[in-house]
């Protein structure tokens, strides 16, 4: 039986990532079949982000384009599965 690879990555939202609405994710040494992602504000609160996770051939791309944004200083950790 084989199993599957995971890599865990802590991003902080910048300025800059608000304005884009999107953040691309590189997967290392992985080829993304499923992600997560958590965000959490600066204070440590979970936000309830209802955004769209994207796979690529070796990315995650994180789509802000639901109700519930990330701001500037939040924290998101996402979970890439592979396999």
């Amino acid at each position: 039986m084989e199993f599957g690879r995971c890599q865990g990555v802590r991003h902080i939202v910048t300025a800059g990532d608000v304005t884009a609405t999107t953040i691309v994710i590189q997967a290392q040494d992985l080829a993304p079949t499923g992600a997560t992602a958590v965000v959490r504000t600066a204070a440590g609160g979970l936000k309830a982000w209802d955004g769209g996770l994207v796979m690529g051939a070796n990315s995650v791309t994180l789509d802000n384009l639901g109700a519930v944004d990330w701001a500037a200083t939040d924290t998101i950790d996402v979970v890439i599965v592979s396999g």
